[in-house]
């Protein structure tokens, strides 16, 4: 059986983290999604990840001490992208220096949330999970 790579993705706007999801998920990443930073690190320890996409600015607690509880949990193999609302570059460097390896600012294109990925072993394609849900 062939297992995908799972990406979670930490939003605040459920618009956004469903557009996100979805385009994930026609490229073949599982998805799995969250919108309160108190659910990510439970969620994370269940679906094991790959990466997480994380909005700064969430709800519960903020995205940056949802990044810090991540790379704590998985270590420093673990993927993740900060996603901001604001180009600060005070923002930016601090959630670097909690532990992202990236950070984009919204909105974002699929070609910069696809690019960031693009290190990550490869999506299986959705024509092999035919009738299978992507979370």
């Amino acid at each position: 059986m062939v297992e995908r790579v799972t990406v979670l993705v930490v939003e605040e706007d459920a618009g956004s983290r469903s557009v996100i999801e979805s385009l994930l998920a026609r490229k073949g990443y599982a998805v799995r999604g969250t919108g309160n930073g108190l659910d990510a690190p439970r969620l994370a320890r269940e679906v094991r990840p790959v990466a997480a996409l994380v909005g700064l600015m969430l709800p519960g607690q903020s995205g940056c001490r949802v990044i810090e509880d991540l790379r704590a949990e998985f270590g420093a193999h673990f993927d993740i992208t900060a996603l901001s609302a604001f180009e600060s570059p005070a923002l930016a460097e601090y959630a670097l220096a909690v532990g992202a390896n990236r950070v984009l600012v919204k909105p974002l294109t699929a070609t910069q949330l696809l690019g960031a990925l693009a290190h990550l072993p490869a999506p299986v394609p959705p024509r092999q999970f035919a009738g299978t849900e992507t979370g």
